[in-house]
């Protein structure tokens, strides 16, 4: 009798902790799952749901997966919290989910959700199921949507769960993309390029390049919209290239004054066959470091360039308040960070620590202005596809 009651009791504690357990296996509350990875040879990533359960559960956050999405590098978790008290909890807990799941440097993420009570949890993975975004990416992107000249549309790369991601660098207007060695920052620049000469012409766009390294963009120079038909690798040319962009915005609006239009696409409508310019400036803190001069020039065209039609991409390596100060930062609301090393660094370039915590290879945080901050991954671009892509331009 007594075994007969040990018993029902035993089958009583079971019933009731199955009940408070979150359903993740294979009945009708398991997860749903999207792959967006292909069969390229890459370990298919897995799921990790239900370990992921657990190991919340063991920092005393009870929640259910209802959705796993593989994108190129990250699965993001659909996660629904079955007690709201314990979402500061989550956000507070990643570094301990982090080593609960094994992940190494990587960090997991957290964001809220679409629907209540639920958040999404972004888990990196192993690097033998990354997934890369290559450049036939970027075509098909380039080839598809529209191609309005009064646009300056440039292809960032895909999202974590794999879709793609672009803006208008004219509504930016201008851009700061920073990034230690090996964090994909070239590469970045590079595809930020190709998408704008994708897009337009000769008539409607020149690129104004700058690059002390000399290297980066050597594949260019012999494009029939670069600007003054010349690379500027030397300071002293590229502080000539500068003084001669703020006289030509000087021009365009003394010119906008004498047509009565505020800026380049209202000139345009009336005839003006003005086109955009993009300058590019690779590895600006050697460029302020080595004069002085530059610097303000810089400011200048920040400040003033955007209905001109001129844009700024500047990107550096050693991201600091020197070289990026207050002036520039405040004028430059687009930015791009990739890997650095540093919280500090992090902040100088989004103004908020987290791209410490990237994976590198062209994993990026992407912040516009009015717009969250975005996570994408970039275009892998070997040198040989960036110079047959130019190479039809010329």
């Amino acid at each position: 009798m007594a075994s007969n009651e040990n018993y029902d009791k035993f089958i009583e504690t079971l019933i009731g902790r199955r009940s408070e357990m979150p359903e993740v296996s294979g009945r009708r509350n398991a997860p749903k799952m999207r792959d967006d990875t292909d069969a390229g040879g890459r370990k298919a990533p897995e799921d990790a749901s239900a370990t992921l359960v657990k190991a919340l559960e063991e920092l005393g956050i009870k929640v259910q997966v209802k959705e796993a999405i593989h994108g190129p590098r990250i699965t993001r978790y659909r996660v629904l919290l079955l007690n709201l008290a314990d979402s500061a909890k989550l956000k507070r807990s990643m570094s301990q989910l982090g080593l609960a799941m094994n992940l190494g440097e990587a960090l997991p993420t957290v964001a809220n959700g679409d629907e209540a009570k639920t958040v999404f949890i972004d888990l990196p993975r192993s690097k033998e199921t990354w997934k890369a975004v290559g450049i036939e990416r970027l075509r098909e992107w380039a080839h598809s949507g529209s191609r309005d000249p009064n646009q300056l549309m440039v292809y960032a790369g895909v999202s974590v769960t794999g879709e793609d991601l672009s803006f208008d660098l004219a509504v930016a207007p201008h851009l700061l993309v920073g990034g230690t060695t090996g964090s994909g920052k070239s590469v970045c620049l590079h595809s930020l390029l190709l998408s704008l000469l994708l897009r337009h012409t000769l008539d409607t766009l020149q690129l104004a390049l700058i690059d002390p390294k000399q290297v980066e963009f050597r594949p260019y120079a012999k494009l029939p919209n670069l600007y003054r038909n010349e690379i500027a690798i030397e300071v002293t040319t590229a502080r000539g290239m500068l003084e001669e962009l703020v006289v030509e915005m000087d021009a365009r609006y003394s010119m906008f004054n004498r047509l009565g239009v505020n800026n380049i696409g209202e000139a345009r409508r009336k005839g003006q066959a003005l086109p955009y310019i993009v300058v590019c400036i690779e590895e600006m803190a050697d460029l302020v470091m080595q004069d002085q001069n530059i610097e303000p020039l810089i400011a200048r065209l920040a400040q003033k360039a955007r209905a001109a039609g001129i844009h700024l991409v500047l990107a550096t390596q050693r991201p600091d308040a020197k070289t990026f100060t207050g002036l520039i930062r405040s004028n430059i609301p687009g930015r791009i960070a990739l890997t650095v090393q540093k919280g500090t660094e992090s902040t100088i370039i989004l103004d908020e620590t987290g791209a410490e915590n990237l994976l590198g290879q062209g994993d990026m945080l992407l912040k516009l202005p009015g717009e969250p901050l975005r996570r994408t991954h970039g275009v892998f671009l070997r040198p040989e596809q960036v110079l047959a892509a130019i190479g039809k331009k010329i």
